[in-house]
């Protein structure tokens, strides 16, 4: 399954792990690294839950210190904007930063290859939910240099439920699979400690059913299918396209061409 699935995705076999969501693939990951009380991450406030949660439940665990980036909305911020806004919040705690690209509030997406190289050259770990660009943006691990990522196959890659994507760069120095109290060194994957299991209910509980493999398989490997890469460049021009109209027909209904030609 992995050799099919790697590369759409500019990894390795051995780096790619199916995962249920990206929740499931950011639980593991936040819970899978070795960080110390005192340690700093770096996020934003626009997370997803599905990153929220992982990051919390680790801060009160572990007690760190999360510091937030201000995302800018309804401006149009450049990439060195937003690298800016973020890498200022660095100090000499900073372990990890954390972010979701792009932000499931907006749609603005972080310059994530600048980011993860800006982390590579200080020692920090980089963390990137990417719930929207699996399907949507023609990603390639080993180019962005990202240390953990987490898609989903169920969006824009219009699969079925529990067909998610977890990446984890080879030989980084914290990655989750390399023992330590959050990992089951036996079966090679990350578990929770017995001591914070939950507790079984009583009552049964809902389950999604379990897609047959090749369900799996065929919706996370079709980012590989020329017709993807195709259909990634096509999205794209549509995109601009539609902003491009956008920007014309709302300079139209709130301005002159003299005034619109003065702006910025």
């Amino acid at each position: 399954m992995r050799n099919t699935i790697a590369p759409g995705f500019g990894a390795h076999p051995f780096e790619i792990v199916m995962s249920f969501n990206t929740t499931d693939g950011m639980s593991k990951i936040m819970n899978g690294l070795v960080l110390n009380p005192g340690d700093e991450v770096i996020s934003t406030n626009m997370e997803h839950p599905g990153g929220n949660s992982p990051l919390a439940i680790a801060t009160d665990r572990r007690g760190l210190v999360v510091r937030r980036m201000n995302v800018p909305t309804g401006d149009a911020c450049s990439d060195d904007e937003l690298f800016a806004r973020l890498v200022a919040l660095q100090t000499s705690a900073t372990k990890v930063f954390m972010i979701s690209s792009p932000f499931f509030l907006t749609g603005i997406r972080m310059p994530e290859k600048r980011l993860c190289e800006w982390a590579a050259a200080n020692g920090i770990i980089s963390v990137i939910d990417g719930a929207h660009t699996v399907g949507m943006v023609n990603l390639n691990f080993h180019e962005m240099g990202v240390d953990f990522f987490a898609g989903a196959g169920h969006k824009w890659q219009c699969g079925p439920g529990q067909t998610g994507i977890m990446y984890v760069r080879n030989l980084s120095g914290n990655a989750p699979n390399e023992g330590g109290p959050y990992t089951n060194t036996r079966r090679g994957s990350i578990t929770t400690p017995i001591s914070h299991r939950l507790k079984p209910r009583r009552r049964p509980q809902h389950r999604t059913p379990q897609w047959p493999r090749c369900v799996r398989t065929h919706t996370i490997s079709s980012s590989a299918m020329p017709t993807f890469r195709i259909a990634y460049a096509a999205i794209r021009l549509r995109q601009l396209r539609r902003m491009r109209h956008r920007i014309r027909y709302g300079f139209r209904r709130t301005c002159s061409i003299e005034q619109a030609m003065s702006i910025g």
